[in-house]
């Protein structure tokens, strides 16, 4: 994550993460670079433990407020509350991209896979301005 932050330039809201990156480290490598990325805060998925064990974790600390969120309001109010829903969204049209047209670019030069990139794109943007099927939550 360090690596990361330190390859950003302009200034950013959130830094969007599942639960993977939602440990100490991920927290103070995104509070470290608050100077240097104004208003950069971690909204990381809480795990299990952090959730539990809420009320152990400091109040100030991105994690511990995250993590006393969903055990106080649950795990859904918790992500309408940050934008979660929008991590999601990314990683669905991701993978909508690698189902519909691939996990990877077939050209060669750095030229053809830029249009192949662009092609596909092309390609995605025209199924969902036809309207793709989309799924609803019933429940």
């Amino acid at each position: 994550m360090p690596l990361l932050l330190g390859r950003i330039t302009g200034r950013i809201g959130r830094v969007y993460g599942d639960a993977a990156y939602a440990g100490g480290p991920t927290y103070r490598a995104v509070a470290e670079h608050r100077q240097a990325l104004p208003n950069a805060e971690g909204v990381f998925r809480p795990k299990a433990p952090d959730v539990g064990g809420a009320d152990t974790l400091d109040v100030l600390s991105g994690r511990g407020r995250h993590a006393r969120h969903v055990a106080r309001e649950g795990r859904r109010a918790w992500e309408r509350a940050t934008g979660y829903g929008k991590r999601n969204a990314a990683e669905w049209s991701h993978s909508r991209w690698k189902r519909v047209l691939g996990d990877r670019l077939r050209s060669r030069s750095l030229e053809a896979q830029r249009a192949e990139a662009a092609i596909a794109a092309s390609a995605l943007n025209r199924m969902a301005e036809l309207r793709m099927s989309r799924a609803v939550r019933v429940a």
